[in-house]
């Protein structure tokens, strides 16, 4: 069954003839957020937070971001909040000699590459059977990221669409 959302719910359940069958739904909802960047030469990072993101996780994924790299990093932000924030914006302009940003137009997800992967990772995930306890949706958001990690000629092909291709 495909919900107004869009996403899939599956269950089974059963009831003598005549009666009503009644579904137990798990009222334990869990969730997880990401942040991911990608490179047109099959790079992947990530990192898996509870939350939402604010200033303090996105520096440390930035920290970590330089921390690997070999050269300057050029990253292209969409334009969320926080990517604006003073100390995101502050952290920037100290580490200028290892990063550099460049923003998206307001509205223009499309244009992200890295929003192929994300899509890529919901579809996984509404196919996968629902979480039942804690932990279980971050372990296969991990997985599922670290497969698509060791795939670099995938990661390439986000950027050889028709929406990625300025910056391939």
């Amino acid at each position: 069954m495909i919900t107004q959302a869009g996403q899939v719910v599956r269950w089974r359940s059963y009831a003598p003839r005549g009666l009503t069958p009644v579904v137990r739904v798990n009222q334990n909802r869990h969730g997880c957020s990401v942040i991911s960047t990608g490179s047109n030469k099959g790079q992947m990072r990530w990192m898996v937070f509870k939350g939402a993101l604010n200033s303090a996780m996105l520096l440390k994924f930035l920290r970590r971001l330089i921390k690997e790299a070999k050269k300057k990093i050029i990253l292209v932000l969409d334009n969320l909040s926080v990517h604006h924030s003073r100390p995101v914006k502050a952290w920037l302009e100290e580490n200028i000699e290892q990063i550099e940003t460049f923003y998206l137009p307001n509205y223009s997800q499309e244009l992200n590459p890295v929003e192929i992967a994300n899509a890529d990772l919901k579809d996984a995930a509404t196919k996968h059977a629902p979480a039942r306890r804690k932990g279980q949706l971050n372990l296969f958001v991990s997985r599922h990221l670290r497969s698509i990690q060791r795939k670099p000629d995938r990661i390439i092909s986000f950027f050889q669409k028709e929406i990625g291709r300025y910056a391939a």
